[in-house]
């Protein structure tokens, strides 16, 4: 975690605060209630603003006051999630700091609080399945990829998968999709939506990752932790929003990880254009509400392109 604001709150026999840095529609505050438990409060927005509804969020706590002078706060129930709760944080400030004004601002903590709500509430009872690890690694292996001609920010900011975009990547001249799949197993792709091969005007590539299981390959905390490394030493804020994409993703730091290791011994890329064979939302009966379906890489050859030169042209800067 980056440094912890909390730590710099002294003990007091009531609820202290400090301003949170940087200009932000509402007076938002680090805070430590009376019992030290951490958290961020909120004032300075219209009263009647709150719903009459909150989310709720496990080990979080939601105090608020819809009284002149109106008041909303989130505290953290157990010690033990506060590198979580440190990212929750951050990224509710981010999103509401971008807000014209004070009623739009805490209408944005709210809209993120659902968000978190929906992807933390029921929480995570495993960790990722072998299958959802291969599928990590070789969507950090392209981001690796992409950071070499991006940076290490250009490529946290083009890997949109977190964020439920249909595809993996959105580079500044095109999409990319990434599958993995295990080493010695059919050569086949599977696409999970009608949206996920569906391209309007801007290229789409295709990329297929063989993972092949070796010992001696990095784990997935090890490629997880080099690139969160990089991500910090970029400073403003990079490692926070790679640790908050990661968590999207369903990673958390597990020792499982580390007895999963896979070397990447194959990367093949395809360009997806207009007689590429595929099912797309544009091209199919708005009756069929959802498909899956599979391709096979093995006759696909007429599309092949060379992975690295096609992820390096997508990945150059509009203004060349």
């Amino acid at each position: 975690m980056r440094e912890d604001p909390w730590s710099r709150i002294e003990p007091a026999p009531q609820a202290v605060g400090l301003r949170v840095e940087g200009r932000h529609p509402l007076h938002a505050y680090w805070m430590k209630r009376q019992d030290g438990a951490c958290g961020v409060l909120f004032k300075g927005f219209p009263v009647g603003a709150l719903p009459g509804e909150m989310p709720r969020l496990r080990e979080v706590t939601l105090e608020w006051h819809d009284a002149e002078p109106a008041s909303f706060s989130l505290i953290l129930d157990d010690e033990t999630h506060k590198e979580v709760f440190h990212l929750l944080c951050r990224d509710i400030l981010d999103a509401s700091a971008r807000a014209p004004d004070p009623a739009r601002s805490i209408a944005a903590v709210l809209r993120r609080l659902d968000h978190w709500q929906a992807m933390l509430a029921a929480g995570r009872a495993n960790d990722l399945t072998e299958q959802e690890v291969r599928g990590l690694v070789g969507e950090l292996t392209v981001l690796d990829r992409v950071s070499l001609h991006l940076g290490i920010e250009g490529a946290i900011q083009a890997w949109v998968a977190p964020d439920d975009h249909p595809q993996d990547f959105a580079l500044p001249l095109g999409l990319v999709e990434v599958k993995s799949r295990l080493a010695g197993s059919r050569q086949v792709a599977t696409i999970s939506s009608l949206e996920q091969l569906e391209s309007t005007d801007q290229p789409l590539l295709l990329v297929a990752i063989e993972c092949a299981p070796d010992e001696q390959a990095p784990s997935l905390n090890a490629l997880a932790g080099a690139l969160v490394e990089r991500a910090a030493a970029a400073g403003g804020g990079w490692m926070d929003r790679l640790d908050l994409a990661l968590l999207r993703r369903g990673y958390e730091y597990s020792a499982r990880y580390e007895t999963q290791r896979y070397r990447i011994s194959g990367t093949r890329a395809f360009a997806v254009g207009p007689s590429f064979p595929r099912l797309t939302r544009s091209t199919t009966d708005m009756r069929v509400r959802s498909a899956t379906y599979c391709l096979d890489l093995t006759s696909l050859a007429e599309f092949e392109v060379d992975a690295l030169p096609a992820l390096a042209t997508l990945s150059r800067h509009v203004d060349g």
